[in-house]
């Protein structure tokens, strides 16, 4: 469903790798300055929200970013494919219409960067938590042409999605009990105390 209340029809995996793989092959625009890539934009302040979470919880979060941005800020220098990317590349926002149409949602996190972050989010999907089968991986990837979990910095990016995933409903659950003890299963989770991923998340 989307944010105004309607339902859509659920994008297969090969409908959002192709949506994805045209926006990766446009060009910067010339009249607007996309920004540059920041895949910790609001994580801080998404912290410092939640209220219903542990300061020793807060605490290890603030520190797991820390070093998230430290490993981040030695290799973004380096990046040779720079694209244009959604930015926030997941379910909600790539939706189907009616008649077949993909309609790509939600434009706040546009931005000038690699174009594995786009692909990330779903291959976390199927790595990290249990909401895409190897299936329906295997079709995105076939798809796209390529598969996201073999470049050389997906697992930093992978941790870095988990940690936003984990945040977001960290701050949900301000306003959601129900989120509260999401929020405490993922940090234990991210922590090493539920085993090896997958780990049977709860989308929210």
């Amino acid at each position: 469903m989307s944010r105004s209340g309607r339902s859509f029809p659920r994008t297969t995996n090969p409908q959002v790798a192709t949506a994805l793989r045209r926006v990766h092959s446009l060009p910067p625009p010339d009249d607007v300055a996309l920004p540059v890539l920041d895949p910790f934009v609001g994580l801080r302040e998404r912290l410092n929200a939640a209220v219903t979470l542990e300061e020793s919880e807060r605490s290890w979060l603030i520190h797991q970013l820390a070093t998230a941005r430290e490993s981040y800020d030695q290799v973004k220098g380096s990046r040779e494919r720079a694209r244009v990317l959604h930015g926030d590349a997941h379910g909600g926002n790539i939706v189907a219409t009616t008649d077949g149409e993909v309609v790509l949602l939600d434009f706040e996190r546009v931005a000038i960067g690699p174009p594995e972050w786009d692909l990330v989010s779903i291959a976390v999907e199927n790595d990290s938590v249990t909401l895409c089968t190897d299936a329906d991986y295997a079709e995105l990837v076939d798809e796209y042409g390529e598969d996201v979990k073999n470049w050389p910095h997906y697992e930093m990016f992978r941790s870095i999605r988990e940690l936003r995933m984990t945040c977001y409903i960290a701050e949900l659950a301000n306003d959601h009990p129900a989120a509260r003890d999401e929020a405490r299963f993922r940090v234990e989770c991210l922590r090493g105390e539920h085993g090896e991923r997958p780990w049977p998340w709860t989308p929210m």
